[in-house]
């Protein structure tokens, strides 16, 4: 059963991720937005080309764990701006997908199931988080009207000239 979700759980996770983030960028503010072009990137262009231009090589925990990465970067740097709790979420969510790769660094041989599942459940757990990002977002602009995408004490201070 779960060779069967990992060999064909990611056509279910791409396909609803990528209509979470259409759902986004139609409905969502700027994090909203933000949130939806780094999701549709992260399954999208990273990999979906990756496992295009790799065609039936092994899966390679380095390209994940760098994209991996990556994502959490972009995550995090909307997740410090945002006026919105679920991007802190999904950042936590994200690191623990990159800590599951330093983990296997130091050990690789020990419970060769457990990158596998740290690496991919995280995955999930975003997109659920978006989903329930989209909602709020929408009932609170319905409720609240306009209100601010982003914090009002930016965390860097802003350098003038």
């Amino acid at each position: 059963m779960l060779d069967l979700f990992l060999d064909y759980g990611w056509a279910l996770h791409s396909t609803l991720m990528v209509l979470t983030g259409i759902a986004m960028l139609r409905l969502g503010g700027s994090p909203e937005r933000w949130i939806a072009i780094i999701g549709i990137g992260w399954v999208v262009v990273a990999h979906r080309i990756y496992h295009h231009l790799a065609p039936g090589s092994a899966w390679s925990p380095t390209f994940h764990a760098a994209s991996d990465g990556f994502g959490l970067i972009m995550y995090l740097a909307v997740a410090l701006r945002a006026n919105r709790l679920y991007p802190l979420v999904i950042a936590a969510l994200q690191l623990v997908s990159v800590l599951a790769y330093v983990a296997w660094a130091i050990d690789h041989g020990h419970a060769p199931i457990s990158l596998p599942i740290l690496a991919i459940a995280p995955s999930w757990g975003i997109l659920v988080c978006m989903i329930v990002g989209i909602v709020a977002h929408v009932r609170r602009r319905r409720r609240l009207g306009s209100y601010p995408d982003w914090t009002a004490s930016p965390i860097w201070p802003r350098v003038s000239a």
